[in-house]
């Protein structure tokens, strides 16, 4: 089973994401946008998982010591993409509390603690909003038009989720939820 740990983001978080994405498809030539049920800031990807592990990872998420729902808040703060070799991957950029690196320092522990996989590479807090882009013009001059948040809004729930490739696109169901 496919599996990664994210968050469910805020209504005004959706809002700024998807008027995000209308400004980025009004100034593609092509792109996939992420679909709005499936937006969501990643906290790890676990890959595909035996069994034994699925359950492993449940317990990790259920033993984890998480700070309160209150400290686990984030803004939009701005855009960014990765290049690949199908177009750019284009997200948002999430300023994350301090509380949202001390839950997945707690989640890290548990992982390790049970040899599941880790993180190669530090946590960049984002939310995917397309991908194979194609701009017209550089994702730079779009920053007037895209929004962001002013102040911290408290993330929704923290969930496993089993990550599915179907006819129509990803399907993110939720394994277990958090917080």
């Amino acid at each position: 089973m496919r599996l990664f740990i994210g968050a469910k983001l805020a209504d005004v978080h959706i809002e700024a994401l998807l008027v995000a994405q209308r400004v980025l498809q009004a100034n593609s030539q092509r792109l996939s946008l992420t679909k709005p049920e499936n937006l969501h800031l990643t906290l790890h990807f676990l890959g595909e998982l035996d069994q034994a592990d699925v359950l492993l990872a449940q317990e990790v998420m259920m033993r984890a010591k998480f700070p309160a729902k209150d400290k686990l808040t984030g803004s939009i703060a701005g855009y960014g993409s990765f290049k690949r070799n199908d177009g750019e991957l284009i997200f948002a950029k999430l300023d994350a509390s301090e509380g949202c690196y001390v839950m997945l320092e707690q989640i890290y522990k548990g992982l390790k603690k049970n040899n599941l996989p880790l993180p190669d590479r530090p946590w960049l807090p984002h939310i995917t909003l397309a991908r194979r882009t194609h701009l017209l013009v550089p994702l730079e001059d779009l920053a007037a038009e895209l929004p962001v948040t002013e102040e911290p809004v408290e993330l929704q729930n923290i969930i496993l989720f089993k990550s599915e490739f179907t006819d129509n696109g990803m399907r993110y169901t939720p394994i277990l939820r958090r917080v």
